[in-house]
């Protein structure tokens, strides 16, 4: 018998099965790995506050790439795609709102 879900390595495996009967196996990025790094930049954009506004865009442009490149698979898609297009709409400004009122409330990736 196959568990069901687990999680190893930052990510959620779904155990299921696929369209045509076969065993699928699905990863999607687990809440305490979206939790962790959220509270990451949040502590980041807290200690760096005193840099030029472009400088820190570049640093979190490289965090976020970064986050998106390890769980960037198939099945994250549409987890990752949401943050990806409301952090694009107004630069900085819309991501560190979403950051911090994320890490704040608590909410998941």
């Amino acid at each position: 018998m196959r568990p069901e879900t687990f999680e190893f390595l930052g990510f959620k495996h779904v155990c299921g099965v696929d369209r045509s009967g076969k065993f699928a196996l699905v990863r999607i990025p687990s809440v305490r790995s979206c939790r962790k790094f959220l509270a990451r930049v949040r502590e980041w954009l807290g200690k760096h506050s005193h840099w030029k506004r472009r400088d820190q865009q570049k640093h979190l442009q490289l965090m976020l790439r970064g986050f998106y490149q390890y769980f960037g698979l198939h099945h994250c898609e549409r987890k990752l795609s949401g943050c990806a297009a409301r952090s694009n709409i107004n630069g900085f400004a819309v991501c560190v709102a979403e950051v911090s009122a994320i890490s704040s409330t608590g909410a998941t990736c």
